[in-house]
């Protein structure tokens, strides 16, 4: 019986250390997988950091080149009002013009103190003031326009129109007042030019996006009033943002 014990005692001494190897095998386990988890936790953390880094700089690098092209686009749209402009006054004199559509159209050149379609042509100082709060407020929405990628359509639509007020305003500094010459005779319609053509249209494309692809809560964005967040929500702007 002596024998017999011990052999138990022995073969209960070896269960136990095997369940001891295999218990400690096992939380060597648990705790690689545990590591191993961490370390996987921490490498998506820094990579969605990165991402995140790289869509800033992406948005820096987006507005740069907006700016770019928009200072591109308003050159080329300033430069075609004014090379219309020279050709007519170097073809015509004052007054003087040429029929390309008998009884419907012609060119006519004018020179206009006033603004837009000859308003306020006996006060030339209202064009003036009001060319110059037009392109501080133009420049302002587009800085605005800029923030959100959603605005492209409008962003165009401001460079037309930033292009006709600088256009008139250019000639308003040079000469004092505006070269007209594109006139339809069929319905009298005061003559205007080619800058005039960028504000109306620009005006005109702006309102309709407004009503039928925007709303009222991006005119607040536009204005500064409201911000988009991450989810394109429109919020209020926080105090002192």
């Amino acid at each position: 019986m002596g024998k017999e014990e011990e052999n138990l005692k022995n073969i209960k001494l070896k269960d136990i250390k095997s369940i001891e190897e295999k218990y400690k095998k096992l939380q060597e386990e648990i705790e690689s997988k545990i590591s191993e988890k961490e370390e996987k936790d921490r490498n998506t953390k820094e990579t969605s950091k990165g991402k995140k880094l790289s869509n800033e700089r992406t948005d820096a690098s987006y507005r740069g080149r907006i700016y770019l092209w928009t200072i591109f686009g308003a050159i080329i749209l300033i430069a075609l009002d004014q090379i219309t402009k020279l050709l007519i006054t170097e073809n015509y004199k004052v007054g003087e013009g040429k029929s390309v559509i008998k009884d419907v159209f012609e060119f006519q050149h004018i020179r206009n103190k006033g603004s837009a379609w000859g308003m306020f042509d006996k006060t030339p100082a209202v064009p003036i003031t009001i060319a110059v709060i037009m392109i501080g407020l133009i420049i302002y929405v587009y800085i605005n326009l800029l923030k959100y990628k959603r605005y492209r359509s409008l962003r165009i639509c401001v460079v037309f129109l930033l292009s006709g007020a600088v256009g008139n305003i250019i000639d308003r500094i040079r000469l004092g007042s505006v070269t007209d010459f594109l006139y339809f005779k069929l319905i009298d319609f005061p003559v205007f030019n080619v800058a005039d053509i960028y504000v109306t249209l620009s005006i005109v494309v702006i309102i309709f996006l407004l009503i039928f692809r925007y709303g009222m809560k991006d005119i607040d964005v536009i204005l500064g009033g409201s911000v988009i967040d991450k989810d394109g929500k429109i919020i209020e702007k926080a105090k002192g943002e």
